[in-house]
């Protein structure tokens, strides 16, 4: 199942294969490498959580 059937599925009261989660302005695609002094996300401890959002959640991209 897809991330947007398993979202869609979810809305619709229809059976998904597990539960559609997100971390919500968590979404792995957050720049850790970033020069910038005030983007929190440069920090080391946000590394785990940015990929787990990355590879194990339901992010829905813009196509």
């Amino acid at each position: 199942m897809t991330r947007y059937e398993r979202l869609m599925n979810s809305i619709k009261g229809i059976p998904v294969d597990r539960p559609p989660v997100s971390f919500y302005e968590i979404n792995g695609t957050e720049d850790i490498n970033s020069p910038d002094p005030f983007n929190i996300y440069n920090d080391p401890s946000w590394k785990p959580l940015i990929e787990l959002a990355r590879d194990c959640t339901d992010r829905i991209e813009d196509h």
